[in-house]
């Protein structure tokens, strides 16, 4: 199905784009650097900081859950429009019961090692 969809489609846009016609869709709205450097710091900070505070507690799956609520909050506000009290408490909400079920999901009921 895909390639019966990409055979049809791809060609039909392609020239449509090099006609003027149409623009690629990341084209379209300007480039946001602070939200794309911010992303890419903030992941590589978690990648990094994750088996560093895992390894001060082994096989539980804490350096996860650790790292994983202040990643999970910093980057919802990196990309939230409005930073008013209300908005800031549901990316709190979110930054501690999303990775808090993930983590006891993953490392409690199935067992799976987790830095």
């Amino acid at each position: 199905m895909l390639a019966i969809i990409l055979a049809t489609q791809t060609m039909p846009y392609w020239k449509a784009v090099q006609n003027g016609e149409k623009k690629l869709p990341f084209t379209e709205q300007p480039f946001d650097g602070f939200r794309f450097f911010g992303t890419l710091f903030l992941t590589i900070i978690y990648f990094l900081l994750m088996p560093e505070v895992g390894s001060a507690f082994p096989n539980t799956g804490y350096g996860f859950w650790f790292v994983s609520i202040p990643y999970m909050f910093f980057i919802s506000l990196l990309y939230v429009h409005k930073r008013d009290k209300k908005h800031l408490t549901t990316l709190s909400l979110n930054a501690l019961i999303a990775p808090s079920i993930a983590w006891y999901v993953l490392s409690q009921v199935f067992a799976i090692t987790l830095p």
